[in-house]
């Protein structure tokens, strides 16, 4: 899985990049370069779950029996993260951040749509007031 997602991403973030990175004062080089930018592509799959009487005391001021824990919702977010980091030295010297929750039955271009979006809101932020 994680090749496929690679395969997928990785073209739509170098493009990004390159389109980016000229606006903000980097060139790119086939030769020794002063600094490296690094992407991580993070994703997750996580769970969030209701439980029917959850926020009930465990006996009621009415009387009322206290309710069986049962499931009554359960919502799966996918959450993807972008790092973008600009190393030099061998340190890195300007880190970006970026997240957004992503839908599986997201059609593709609407995923590339995020990349970019993402790598361009990123590097807006880039250099760095002082």
């Amino acid at each position: 899985m994680r090749r496929a997602v690679r395969q997928r991403a990785e073209p739509i973030i170098f493009d990004a990049v390159k389109a980016e990175t000229p606006r903000r004062g980097l060139t790119a080089t086939s030769g020794p370069a002063d600094a490296t930018l690094t992407y991580y592509l993070l994703l997750t799959v996580g769970a969030s779950g209701h439980t029917l009487g959850q926020f009930l005391q465990a006996v009621t001021g009415w009387g009322l029996p206290s309710l069986p824990p049962s499931a009554t919702s359960i919502e799966v977010i996918e959450q993807g993260s972008l790092v973008l980091d600009l190393s030099a030295g061998g340190r890195v010297v300007w880190r970006g951040i970026g997240e957004a929750k992503i839908q599986m039955d997201m059609p593709q271009e609407e995923r590339a749509g995020l990349l970019r979006e993402g790598v361009r809101n990123l590097l807006r932020r880039y250099p760095p007031k002082s």
